[in-house]
């Protein structure tokens, strides 16, 4: 669910300011296709809006035509011309036309709040594929230390003469280990590859991304539930769109009870014959419809009935979206809570620990299976912990997302 961020909140400045993310947003949103149908539907819409507000056409109407007159005295017939011009213009009930162009004008409102919230949706997407790629990057990178140094203890072991059965043993479990932490560095690589194959082609561009990926942090944020829940409710995208459809419904309903009131037609005519003199005429003339037996009843009842839906339709949509809301608030508060415990420089804790135990194991002072549990702490850690940033990282963004908040887009917004 995406939909404003708030004042209140501390976010650090580069998050949302950092120029490669805000390069990143800036080329997706010039490329996205959908983007270019929204923007070519709300041009429509705008133009179905300019047909709602105008006037019915008039009509214009010419007749000519033969007229014979007979004289009742002496039989006597005369032969002339007639003709006759008008003009049909329908003026329609009092508040129809308004409806009708408030009905349109909710249609631009509503795409223009749907192309808004897509641009949101599309920041925040490049915003959590960054992140997820600098955390494929970092469990790629500790997969990469632990296969190399498999490999440089294998060739060593190879080289040096087999003493015992427990030397031997030892070279065949890093052998087997060493398979594995192949096959775990491949899929990283793997991982990595696909993300960031994919998101170059989202932004239609070879990015360097590398350089810039320690750039990336996750968004940090504090929120006050209590504050954050009533801007939602002010600010959010979602909101206003279910508030604009429920206007419109009754603006549907409204239309529909003034239907069956009648339009009236003025039409001013302009006729002349000519018999033995020439005779012309002028007038107006007017019609109206009556609506004896049909009244619209249908329609009336079913506007009617879609303008109660949408009253409950409002109601159990902001149900289910604070409870959506309350579900993510929590969610990210356990995770964030989880993130400061165990911050990211522990993987950094970790890689030492591994390369301090690969020495010792060269030395003789730990043994095989110290080695390897070692090693393999360290992968999951490098895993486990990245996996914890991202969750953080996107959940935090999805907040946002849900309070519609434009600094998503970048510096440029921001400032605007």
């Amino acid at each position: 669910m995406i939909k404003y961020i708030l004042t209140f909140c501390l976010l650090p400045a580069t998050v949302f300011t950092e120029p490669f993310i805000d390069s990143c947003i800036t080329k997706a949103l010039e490329y996205y296709p959908e983007i270019k149908i929204a923007e070519a539907q709300i041009s429509a819409l705008k133009g179905e809006n300019l047909t709602a507000s105008a006037w019915k056409n008039p009509k214009i109407g010419m007749e000519w035509g033969k007229v014979k007159s007979k004289s009742l005295a002496d039989n006597s017939r005369i032969k002339g011309n007639t003709q006759t011009y008008k003009i049909d213009q329908t003026i329609e009930f009092p508040g129809k036309r308004a409806l009708r162009q408030a009905i349109a004008n909710k249609n631009v409102q509503m795409a223009e709040l749907a192309l808004k919230q897509l641009k949101l949706d599309i920041a925040a997407r490049i915003r959590i594929d960054l992140m997820d790629l600098r955390a494929i990057h970092i469990q790629l990178k500790a997969a990469k230390e632990v296969e190399e140094r498999g490999e440089i203890l294998t060739k060593m072991l190879i080289n040096q003469p087999t003493i015992g059965m427990q030397s031997l043993i030892d070279r065949n479990m890093i052998d087997l280990a060493l398979v594995t932490f192949k096959i775990k560095s491949y899929k990283a690589q793997q991982q990595y590859e696909s993300k960031k194959v994919a998101l170059n082609f989202f932004l239609k561009d070879r990015l360097d991304i590398e350089n810039y990926l320690e750039k990336i942090e996750p968004i940090k944020i504090e929120l006050d539930k209590d504050t954050l829940w009533q801007k939602i409710k002010n600010n959010s995208i979602a909101i206003q769109l279910q508030e604009i459809s429920s206007g419109q419904a009754l603006d549907n309903f409204r239309s529909a009870k003034l239907d069956p009131y009648p339009d009236i037609t003025i039409s001013p005519f302009y006729e002349k014959s000519r018999l033995r003199e020439k005779d012309r005429s002028a007038g107006i003339g007017f019609s109206i419809s009556l609506p004896l037996w049909n009244q619209d009843t249908g329609k009336i009842q079913t506007a009617r009935s879609e303008l109660e839906k949408t009253r409950f339709v409002i109601e159990q949509f902001l149900r289910d979206f604070e409870i959506e809301f309350k579900q993510l608030y929590s969610a990210y508060e356990i995770a964030h809570h989880q993130a400061k415990e165990i911050p990211l420089d522990s993987i950094k804790n970790w890689q030492n620990i591994a390369e301090f135990v690969d020495r010792q194991y060269r030395l003789g002072t730990v043994n095989v299976q110290s080695y390897l549990e070692t090693q393999e702490r360290y992968l999951n850690s490098a895993t486990a912990i990245t996996e914890m940033m991202t969750n953080v990282n996107e959940q935090a963004l999805q907040l946002h997302l849900m309070s519609s908040d434009p600094i998503l887009l970048g510096g440029q917004s921001a400032k605007k």
